[in-house]
């Protein structure tokens, strides 16, 4: 079961991977300010989980929020209600995440982590369980440099209006684990309505390679199935007139339970993204 904590993390780095589309999608808007976004998340076509983000941009700064939980029966085997939050300013024209906190409920244990950002590297404040199972520490070189998952989104947002393509590489540091995601742009498609998507038409499809770096577990081979390179798809488009390319479709390996698939149910301009501040 330990991989499905690697999933989670997957999946709202997908979501906070906001990039512009290609020619056919406008990339000239202007940036995203503020507003929220909800997913619905299924497999084999039983909903398991909602996700709702909320990002505001400032010119001094950010802040994003995200509201996950299980639904139907995965909630009931595997329970999950969590909410997590970033703040950040910006330095030139990268994302530096200030602090990071998260709180909540997952497989049905509390879970609490705090992260500060004082001189570029994470410092872990707060992290409980310690050990959710014995794992390799990320060597602190390793962390230098990485963001959370959450501080991806304001980032990437801001750069909407000055790229046409989804390529690029990100490193994320959750406290236990370092992954890579290397995005690489793929063709236009048409997407239809249904299953709950709130969106139909044409949609950039993104390829995104994740891989676990660091923070393996401790009993993993050289052959293990964490060590291996996961290729999940994402599909950016405009819900709305005026606003960015955002995640519209999104579709991840579950090891163990097949695909899973995430819709944008709703988009909304005004968010607050104190709503998502975990009560820690």
């Amino acid at each position: 079961m330990r991989h499905r904590y690697v999933t989670l993390m997957q999946v709202l780095v997908l979501i906070c991977l906001p990039v512009a589309g290609g020619a056919e999608l406008s990339h000239t808007v202007a940036p995203l300010r503020m507003g929220g976004f909800t997913y619905r998340g299924s497999v084999a076509g039983v909903d398991v989980m909602e996700l709702r983000s909320g990002i505001e941009l400032r010119d001094d700064g950010y802040a994003v929020g995200v509201a996950f939980r299980t639904l139907g029966m995965l909630d009931l085997v595997m329970h999950g209600d969590t909410r997590s939050r970033v703040d950040g300013v910006w330095r030139g024209n990268r994302a530096m995440p200030t602090a990071y906190e998260s709180a909540g409920v997952f497989r049905g244990r509390p879970r609490r982590t705090e992260i500060t950002y004082p001189d570029g590297q994470p410092h872990v404040l707060v992290l409980e369980p310690q050990q959710d199972i014995e794992r390799d520490p990320v060597p602190s070189d390793l962390q230098q440099g990485t963001m959370d998952a959450l501080s991806a989104l304001a980032d990437l947002e801001r750069m909407v209006s000055e790229t046409g393509r989804c390529d690029g590489e990100l490193r994320v540091f959750d406290g236990r684990r370092l992954a890579s995601f290397v995005g690489s742009t793929g063709p236009m498609e048409t997407l239809d309505p249904g299953d709950g998507l709130s969106y139909a038409g044409p949609a950039l499809r993104c390829d995104v390679v994740s891989r676990q770096i660091a923070g393996l577990p401790k009993d993993a081979s050289p052959d293990d199935v964490v060590r291996r390179p996961q290729l999940d798809q994402v599909w950016f488009a405009q819900p709305q007139p005026g606003m960015p390319p955002i995640p519209v479709r999104i579709s991840v390996e579950l090891r163990l339970l097949g695909h899973l698939t995430l819709v944008l149910t709703q988009a909304q301009r005004s968010v607050r993204v104190t709503d998502f501040s975990p009560k820690l």
